[in-house]
Order: structure tokens, then sequence, then C-alpha cells
């Protein structure tokens, strides 16, 4: 989970499923269901829901 707020930081709170997989050298399954629980818990929003675009509304990390 860290890793992928930690790409979320460095994109200044933006960033696309795909681009979170490369960038982790993970699973898009693995990824995905990361996002799911910060979109559940509030923390992300998709901002164009076809191409999977997501914000960092508020980073759990700083609480």
């Amino acid at each position: 989970m860290h890793d992928v707020l930690d790409v979320f930081a460095s994109t200044d709170g933006y960033a696309t499923t795909g681009y979170l997989v490369d960038e982790l050298d993970s699973t898009r399954p693995t990824v995905g269901k990361r996002l799911d629980k910060l979109h559940a818990a509030g923390k992300i929003e998709y901002i164009h829901e076809p191409t999977a675009f997501w914000y960092l509304v508020d980073d759990p990390r700083e609480e």
C-alpha cells in the first residue's frame, strides 16, 4: 500500500492504474486490490473512469 501511495505522492496525486502497475512492477490485480481499498476508504477518486485515472484525495499516512 505504501508503494502505491508513494507513486501518487511523486505525481502530485494523479495516476492511472496502468502507470501504477508499471511503476511498481506489480500485477494489475494486486494494484487493483489496493486501489479498491483506497477508493472504499474515500482516499482516492476517479477523475476519468474509462481510463482508470485516479486522484489521491487524502494520503492516509498523514493521519
